[in-house]
């Protein structure tokens, strides 16, 4: 790396932390250490989507600078963080390190975003395959989780790593906590479960155990039924139908309804549509927005770094549009909506655009794009994501089984090596015993010191390289 390269690098915490995109992987020097995360904290898309990183991740990656802050190995050097020199590896890197200092540092998310204001950095994209123009920043998520920090949504302080990565995987629940102890996303069970590409689907049975350990009263369905509900009632589970169509947008009054069943539900809520990304974000979301005072933006980029790929399409700019309402709402509302007679979104099944909306008189320009592309193929929306989520897991399965494998063949190696140099040591003493005996005592003695001082080098050497 040139010296210019290094001049340009912008100044994270002053003397100490820094930023660069870099083309080429930099090496260390005597003054400077350099680290990159962009192959250890990866993004796995479900179509055009590149971020932002998880909350998972967002921990991680503090736990790992501030152990670099406090090493004495870097005591005397400046750290460089850096990614490479790609749009969307840039924002999710300097997502990450705008999270460190807000989290350690206690800075706001304007203040930790600033050295960065003159970086260019593209918009998020939703989980879809289609033009997205809904503007999603990196300081609009930082704001989210910022927000929720201050709420208690989510303990960085107390964060569970194995749990979340566990959760997370589709054959183990594909659940994500939104809100700590409140709100649990997850996707839709299946009546019967089926091994589809090596991955168990799950049916309401799975569940029961782990909404116990998780301390969940209540489930909310927004989906159409696909399995028997009297499989959560009749194991003491409260059981909610808020159904809109895939894709779709709910009535204003069924998000107060699903405020009040959060508000009311003494411990969690455990939500799910098909894949627990469109309608589930979508709801979250506005809970997230009238009890965190959230603007749409803060509210769905905090919710995809608990949840990538959350909230879809349209059902962006519906939250933005409702801002403002959802901001004026009081607990009388919320409870009167409960009672409320709710009707649905009439629907057009082919190109999952609502045909009107009750509470809304203006339509976005993202339902207009939708209702003139073309139908979808062979599958609705939630099956897409959910097919994908299917994928990930499979491609996150495979790699670890590949570095599982290649981790043994270099054990495997290693043990070889060391059967082969155990052999020549036998020999070689076995050559030596030999030629002492032919020799005198004096020429024995040396050879016997110049053998302990090798052998004290080699094991020097190993001890060293361990």
């Amino acid at each position: 790396m040139e010296q210019n390269d290094i001049e340009r690098a912008i100044a994270v915490i002053p003397d100490r932390l820094y930023y660069i995109a870099v083309t080429k992987k930099p090496a260390d020097t005597e003054e400077h250490h350099f680290f990159c995360t962009d192959e250890i904290f990866r993004y796995y898309n479900y179509f055009l989507d590149f971020g932002p990183l998880n909350i998972c991740q967002i921990y991680q990656f503090c736990r790992v600078v501030s152990l670099k802050l406090k090493s004495s190995r870097f005591k005397s050097k400046r750290l460089y963080y850096y990614s490479r020199r790609n749009p969307s590896f840039m924002a999710n890197s300097i997502l990450l390190i705008c999270c460190f200092t807000m989290v350690e540092k206690g800075l706001s998310a304007e203040e930790a975003f600033h050295p960065f204001e003159g970086v260019e950095l593209p918009s998020y994209h939703d989980a879809s395959d289609g033009i997205c123009d809904f503007h999603l920043s990196v300081l609009h998520c930082l704001s989210g989780l910022n927000k929720a920090l201050h709420c208690g949504f989510v303990d960085l302080g107390h964060f569970n790593v194995e749990e979340y990565e566990r959760m997370e995987r589709v054959e183990c629940g594909d659940m994500n906590w939104i809100v700590k102890d409140r709100i649990i996303a997850f996707s839709g069970p299946y009546e019967v479960s089926e091994v589809i590409d090596g991955v168990k689907t799950l049916t309401p049975d799975d569940y029961m155990e782990m909404f116990r350990e998780l301390h969940v009263d209540a489930v909310v369905r927004l989906n159409r039924p696909s399995y028997d509900k009297s499989r959560f009632t009749r194991n003491g589970f409260r059981f909610y139908d808020l159904y809109f169509p895939d894709g779709g947008l709910p009535e204003f009054n069924q998000l107060l309804r699903f405020m009040h069943i959060v508000k009311s539900t003494q411990h969690a809520v455990a939500v799910h549509c098909k894949a627990g990304l469109g309608r589930t974000g979508t709801v979250i979301c506005a809970y997230l927005m009238h009890e965190a005072h959230m603007t749409a933006e803060e509210a769905i980029g905090f919710c995809r770094l608990c949840r990538p790929g959350s909230v879809v399409g349209c059902q962006q700019h519906f939250l933005k549009r409702i801002e403002s309402r959802i901001w004026a709402c009081t607990e009388e509302d919320i409870a009167s909506a409960f009672a409320a007679k709710v009707s649905f979104l009439c629907l057009d099944d082919w190109k999952r655009n609502p045909l009107y909306l009750v509470p809304m008189q203006r339509r976005s320009p993202s339902p207009r794009r939708v209702q003139e592309a073309e139908p979808p193929a062979v599958v609705d929306q939630g099956s897409s994501l959910y097919n994908r989520k299917r994928e990930n897991t499979i491609s996150v399965g495979e790699e670890k089984e590949e570095k599982e494998k290649t981790t043994t063949r270099m054990a495997d190696s290693t043990e070889k090596k060391e059967t082969t140099n155990t052999m020549g040591v036998v020999m070689l003493c076995a050559l030596v015993t030999c030629i002492l005996f032919s020799m005198p005592r004096l020429y024995c003695c040396i050879i016997m010191i110049v053998l302990l001082i090798i052998f004290l080098c080699v094991l020097r050497r190993r001890t060293a390289s361990l």
